[in-house]
């Protein structure tokens, strides 16, 4: 009779959840490495700017232009603040998906040990049925060759 695992299913599922989850976790890091470019672009964007602003400043400038500048930095700062929120909300996804692989790798892990552990019981159980059934055989050819029954030609 072949092994069969009593858990197999769930070992099967645990193997499955956890290719998912890395999966997830890796389409995740990417989304967050596109977002901290996204980030980084639209911080840049406000340092060339205020640069460009200040290099203006020792003109003369109207209040209009500046109302309009004023209105610009606060607009682009806002967008900065929204992109570090959903960095930080990305990052923090990520850490939950770290944990969840976490827990799933040291399910598989139990779940591997746990096989191997009857795996073993059943190779010292089909040894024991194996001995039982050589021993019985000998018995018979034992008894057979004690009654007479055994003939050499």
């Amino acid at each position: 009779m072949p092994f069969t695992f009593s858990l197999e299913i769930l070992l099967k599922l645990t193997r499955e959840k956890l290719d998912l989850l890395k999966e997830e976790h890796r389409k995740l890091k990417e989304q967050l490495v596109y977002e901290k470019a996204i980030l980084k672009d639209l911080e840049e964007l406000k340092l060339r700017h205020r640069e460009g602003f200040l290099r203006k400043c020792s003109k003369m400038l109207s209040s209009l232009e500046l109302l309009s500048f004023q209105r610009f930095l606060t607009a682009l700062q806002g967008k900065i603040d929204r992109q570090r929120e959903k960095v930080s909300s990305l990052e923090g996804v990520l850490k939950e998906k770290e944990g969840e692989i976490l827990k799933a790798s040291l399910n598989l892990r139990l779940l591997e040990k746990l096989r191997e552990r009857e795996f073993s019981h059943y190779k010292v159980e089909l040894r024991r049925e194996e001995s039982k059934r050589l021993d019985e055989f000998g018995q018979r050819l034992k008894r057979t060759f004690s009654e007479g029954d055994f003939v050499l030609k």
